[in-house]
């Protein structure tokens, strides 16, 4: 022992570069002038080390030889590895997790190699002699005892390990210690880290901390107990490596990580904070600004910070309190109602901490007198915020819109751009003097267009034919707004003079296509890099052969600007295989890392991608929101790289975590320190991992938090920091057991105020909003009386459960409390009686709510709950202000809705009735359509405008037919063709209107152009087969426009696809590309089954994922597709990747039954929820009862009425054992209420219900 103390000993010194090397000249990394290395002796014959002493090192307990055969064979190696450990520049991601795993399995093999060298060559004790720095001056190293615990725990640290026999050939060592680097400081005592981090040099800690800032949550907070400033190392970091924009949310750590950052910066009391203290506050921890910050700063600190602070609450950043703290705090300098403008001008981004109604108490004028547009007030146009100071800057000037003045408009159009009518009344002649101020904003397509239409009434403006180029190039982006017509008339000379200007708008692709006719460029084949480059935007108006005919080394060079460009995923297939053609047909790697492309990538295309390249891109390729069998197809090729994957390389690959099957969950290893850091690594994705995934991490930290064998379960703020978003998924009977103090209760939740939620049951959600509301409990309640004392800040810290507020809480809460938090309930998929609940409480705590834009903007998603009667109340100049925001808030709802059917909710609640939102839309048009002249006249518009059209968006499709009909047509029909042919909602009878209208414009269908036939998309459903046979269904955009519906019958499928197929691939169906394929949509449920069959393997491969998403295939035909994916991938449909599963989506409704029963567990663990629905009754009774026990219970309740009802007896059995929502003919049991245990089950959601009623 006292060798191996000593060899230790030697190999730390080693690590700290104090002890010399042997002087080797031949030693490759020798070099004098390197500072890094210890100074060399003139002397180059002898080997003292420098202490007089010959060949050894005399140190308390025993000599160590020196020999040139140690040092040759390992010493100089270990040295130069650790000069080496951080500064490698080899490209590869993760360079420092792996330079410090080396470093921990050096250390480990050396100490066996060194115990081996001093065996064969014993050495008697010497004399004593002092220990060098840094050693003399550490504590660990004064007495026997204190070495002899540091080296008898790193000994059991880093055990005897084996080095191969090629050492002087320089290869590497075998692999040592399976522990991660993360595990070994995890493991290591107080003691002997504090012995440890002083021999690190000051490089060496800051690369730890910024390695362990984004791993293991309690190795970082080691590193920081033992006075690493890690704190200050990222900072530096993110100074060195430009991360210091304060609005950059990708540089973000992850939330346990920063709170504990916070916490370090909690130990300087927030008064005694400087400027440098918060802006690295702001940089290192925005998410864990508390309300505690901001009351605590002094008054210098807090003004001089006070933008900042504005800008982390417009992006969201801070705890649930915070925005409501920092409203107080500039409340109390200076209340809302006696700010003067400069007050406001100082206040500056704060006044985002405002909630409308502050801004409302806000005099008129003094705010229409703010300059407020050159302050970082960065609101959204729809903001409800934004739109209160607009109205109120309308009302402070104390003008009619026709009389504002250039500065009037300066300064307040950011805030009334998305007011239409207000914009029409203006001056024309005042708006062109503004156009250099305008034209620094940024406009969507609705709030450019009145400003356009304006300018045109100038008599310079109103010939398109007379427009010049420097009127182009003045307007900018409002030119988005300005409409096909515009350029109908527009010389090509002008045009492309002003291509600079055009190049950079986001036009639609017509518009973007009618432009690229109209410039004067070669052909595509002949096209440039640069002069590629040179179109911009416009390239998104390419049609499918212009793609195909640019170079494909034009493509490679340019993905990255075409990533940018929205266009359809088949589009993107095209790009991806020019690209790929210039690169030997493999996958180039930067195409990992575009967020566009990557979503458009198909399994084939992962296939050719080289396994070392997606290692090397890991770090962006996992920013990217892959979908699930792509994910997981991307976690297979890195298991080529690395078989064994340690949790400490899951923070490298990022989103491709979702990718991780259930079993790959389970198998991670699992003692509490490995499942406690898997679950921090896979927090931040939860969102996108299936419920079986989340529920498999959720058995992990049961099983090691040894829930089923006590009553209690202590965890303590590390532990909920890491695995908080996991608890929601415990069975309630063992949620009940978790005792959590309150710095660890405020932890859960703040993680609970994160995510979408879609996948827990709205019982599960009452039971969490309890469990929430206890935490925050500090005196007991009546239970009539729950909510009725609650206020802002107790709601914003339940934000993220609000979805489980029953409706009687709702009604009790104060009216204060639910405004300042309602755009917590206004984003949620609450349930109508929710909503209801919401909506009687607007209306009662703001009597003129109906007539503010601002109410409006709030309540978007609830309007449709309110009686005819009451919408007929509601002023319309508002509603025309806040429409824009009222159809974005219903169509949020409507997403989270749909997510939570998508996730298996689908009978959760009845589907309410459309009228309620027809007539909300209706209302939207109409005051759309009133034309304001004066404040006291108005004048009647009824028919719909293309703006007002796109504004409508997939809403469009609650307008009547008489409203539909009335649309201009000269000008606003031919310019919105493609806006109505995107909406898929149509009914029969919108249908024929809308044929009816093209067909007045551009006359008989057989007649248009295949451009308008691209446009009229969804139109195209209105024609009967023999005219879908007709028209010139020529095109991939013409024929993919259209099939995006799913509005055609068969026998429309049929004529459409035959009609392209004959015109295009001369009936050979075998010549259909992946890419074609793609693009097809619900035209590829068109062939007969036996044509399917010769879709060649290729094309079904890489369009696969597509064929899965239809609903427009019969069963014949899907068994046909299915036959085909037997084709290409085997006969044992067991043996299938999950990708495979994943992506075939309906098609695994093709498979015969004894193929279905071949599906693993691993399998049905990736059938996508919302494909469930949608298989027959036959496939499903044809699951067993075993494999229908591996349904996650939201597969069981993704199961329609129908289905059930067709399933044995003993089918039913499991599934309504598992479901949450139980089925009509038979009820759920026990265990069917969310993760209930029988005995659990019953008095749990009665003390719920108790809790709450």
């Amino acid at each position: 022992m006292k060798h191996l103390r000593v060899s230790l000993i030697v190999i730390l010194l080693v690590a700290c570069n104090v002890l010399a090397d042997d002087h080797d000249p031949s030693h490759p990394h020798d070099k004098p002038d390197d500072p890094r290395l210890p100074k060399q002796d003139d002397d180059d014959t002898g080997s003292d080390n420098g202490n007089g002493n010959d060949a050894s090192w005399n140190i308390p307990g025993g000599n160590f030889p020196q020999g040139p055969e140690n040092t040759g064979n390992g010493l100089d190696r270990l040295t130069d590895r650790f000069e080496e450990m951080f500064d490698e520049d080899n490209g590869q991601q993760g360079s420092e997790s792996a330079g410090i795993q080396n470093m921990f399995r050096n250390l480990g093999q050396m100490l066996a190699n060194l115990r081996r060298s001093q065996n064969a060559n014993p050495r008697d004790e010497g004399s004593p002699i002092p220990l060098p720095q840094p050693f003399a001056s550490n504590p660990c190293f004064q007495s026997q005892e204190k070495i002899k615990e540091f080296s008898d725990e790193m000994s059991d640290l880093l055990p005897e390990a084996d080095i191969t026999e090629n050492v002087d050939a320089g290869d590497d060592f075998m692999d040592g210690p399976d522990d991660e680097p993360s595990e070994i400081i995890e493991k290591m005592s107080d003691f002997t880290l504090e012995c440890f981090a002083p021999m690190l040099d000051n490089h060496t800690k800051h690369q730890m901390c910024r390695l362990f800032s984004k791993k293991s949550l309690r190795s970082f907070q080691k590193l920081m107990s033992v006075g690493m400033d890690c704190v200050g190392a990222l900072d530096d970091v993110n100074d060195d490596d430009e991360h210091d924009d304060i609005d950059d949310d990708d540089d973000d750590l992850d939330l346990p990580h920063q709170m504990l950052l916070m916490q370090h910066m909690k130990k300087r009391p927030f008064a005694q904070w400087s400027k440098s203290d918060i802006d690295r506050a702001f940089k290192l921890a925005p998410d864990t600004f508390d309300d505690d910050v901001i009351e605590g700063l002094s008054d210098d600190v807090f003004e001089s910070s006070l933008q900042d602070l504005g800008r982390l609450v417009m992006r969201n950043k801070g705890s649930p309190a915070m925005q409501g703290a920092l409203r107080q705090r500039i409340a109390k300098w200076r209340m809302p109602s006696r700010m003067s403008s400069a007050d406001i001008v100082r206040v500056g981004a704060g006044l985002a901490a405002f909630d409308p109604e502050d801004i409302d108490d806000i005099k008129p004028e003094n705010l229409a007198d703010a300059d407020l547009a050159g302050l970082d007030l960065d609101l959204d146009d729809d903001d409800p915020r934004s739109l209160t100071i607009g109205r109120l800057m309308m009302k402070g000037t104390q003008k009619q819109p026709s009389e504002y003045t250039r500065m009037d408009i300066r300064r307040m159009l950011p805030f009334i751009k998305t007011d239409q009518n207000l914009v029409r009344g203006l001056d024309s002649s005042t708006l062109l003097l503004a156009l250099p101020d305008i034209t620094k904003l940024t406009f969507d397509v609705d709030e450019a267009h009145p400003i356009c239409r304006k300018l045109r009434e100038l008599p310079d403006w109103d010939e398109d034919r007379d427009i010049t180029q420097e009127k182009l190039l003045k307007l900018g982006p409002i030119l988005g707004g300005c409409g096909n017509d515009f350029f109908d008339d527009l010389p090509p000379t002008v045009i492309q003079g002003a291509l600079n200007a055009i190049k950079d708008v986001d036009f639609d692709d017509a518009e973007a296509g009618h432009l690229l006719g109209k410039l004067n460029i070669p052909e595509f084949k002949d096209f440039s890099t640069a002069q590629f480059r040179q179109i911009g935007k416009l390239a998104k108006g390419m049609r499918a052969d212009d793609i195909d005919d640019l170079p494909d080394n034009v493509v490679a060079e340019t993905l990255e600007d075409l990533d940018d460009l929205d266009m359809d995923d088949w589009k993107r297939k095209m790009y991806i295989y020019k690209a790929m053609a210039s690169n030997n047909n493999k996958l180039p790697s930067k195409l990992l890392v575009l967020p566009h492309f990557a979503k458009a990538l198909s399994m084939d295309d992962i296939e050719t991608a080289d396994a070392h390249d997606i290692k090397m891109h890991l770090a962006n390729a996992g920013n990217v929101k892959w979908r699930r069998g792509l994910a997981s197809a991307l976690f297979h090729k890195i298991r080529e790289v690395k078989p064994s994957l340690h949790v400490d390389d899951l923070h490298e690959l990022g989103s491709i975590v979702t990718g991780m099957s259930e079993e790959d969950i389970s198998n991670m290893r699992d003692d509490k320190m490995n499942v406690v850091n898997l679950a921090a690594q896979l927090a931040d994705y939860d969102d996108d991992l299936t419920l079986s995934q989340s529920e498999a991490m959720a058995v992990k930290i049961r099983n090691v938090f040894h829930f089923d064998n006590r009553n209690i379960v202590e965890m303590d703020e590390t532990d909920v920091l890491q695995v908080a978003p996991f608890l929601q998924y415990l069975p309630e009977a063992q949620f009940n057991k978790i005792k959590m103090s309150q710095p660890a209760r405020e932890a859960f939740l703040t993680a609970m105020n994160r995510g979408a939620k879609s996948k827990i049951s709205r019982e599960k959600l009452m039971y969490l909003m309890g469990q929430g509301e206890s935490m925050l409990n500090t005196q007991e309640y009546r239970m009539t009386d729950m909510g009725t004392e609650w206020d802002d800040r107790k709601v914003a810290k339940l934000g993220g459960l609000l979805q489980g507020m029953p409706d009687k809480v709702i009604r009790r809460l104060p009216g204060s409390a639910l405004m300042r938090n309602i755009r917590s309930f206004s984003g949620a998929a609450l349930t109508k009686v929710q909503a209801e609940a919401v909506m009687s409480k607007v209306e009662e705590h703001d009597s003129s709510w109906h007539c503010k834009r601002e109410r409006l903007a709030q309540v978007g998603p609830f309007l449709k709950h309110l009686s005819e009667d009451k919408l007929k109340t509601i002023c319309k100049s508002e509603m025309a202000a806040a429409a824009s925001a009222v159809i974005k808030g219903m169509n949020r709802v409507d997403q989270a809705m749909m997510e939570r059917r998508r996730q298996g909710f689908m009978r959760e609640e009845a589907m309410t009735s459309p009228d309620g939102e027809k007539r909300v839309v209706q209302l939207i048009q109409e005051s759309l359509s009133s034309d304001i002249t004066t404040r006291r006249r108005r004048r009647a518009v009824g028919t719909p405008t293309c703006a007002q059209m796109k504004i409508l968006g997939v809403k469009g499709a609650f307008l009547d037919v008489t409203t539909l009909s009335a649309m201009d047509n000269t000008v606003e029909f031919p310019n919105c063709l493609q806006t109505l042919g995107s909406v898929s909602d149509w009914d029969k009878d919108q249908l024929t209107a809308l044929l009816n209208k093209a067909k007045d414009v551009y006359g008989p269908p057989n007649t248009w152009t295949v451009e308008i036939v691209r446009q009229a998309g969804s139109i195209l459903a209105a024609l009967t087969p023999a005219e879908l046979s007709q028209i010139k269904l020529f095109t991939l955009d013409a024929i993919a426009s259209a099939g995006k519906h799913h509005l055609f019958s068969q026998e429309q499928l049929k004529a459409g696809f035959y009609r392209w197929l004959n015109n295009s691939k001369a009936n050979d169906i075998s010549r259909v590309s992946a890419a074609e394929m793609s693009s097809l949509g619900h035209f590829i449920c068109a062939p007969e089954p036996s044509e399917i069959l010769l879709f060649s393997s290729s094309a079904i491969r890489g369009a696969l994922n597509v064929i899965g998403g239809l609903r427009s295939c019969d069963i014949n035909q899907l068994q046909a597709f299915a036959a085909k994916t037997i084709e290409i991938y085997g006969g044992n449909v067991g043996s299938w990747n999950e990708p495979v599963v994943s992506d075939m989506g309906i098609v695994i409704g093709g498979l015969k039954a004894n193929q279905i029963r071949m599906l693993t567990a691993k399998q049905i663990a990736v059938i996508n929820t919302e494909v469930i629905p949608y298989l027959s009754n036959d496939v499903m009774q044809s699951f067993t009862a075993t494999q229908m026990n591996r349904f996650s219970s939201n597969q069981a309740n993704a199961l329609t009425e129908e289905q059930y009802r067709h399933l044995s007896a003993s089918k039913k059995e499991v599934i309504s054992g598992k479901v949450t929502t139980p089925f009509r003919d038979y009820p759920a049991g026990a265990a069917g209420l969310a993760h209930l245990t029988t005995l659990s089950a019953l008095p749990c959601l009665i003390g719920v219900f108790l809790r709450f009623y």
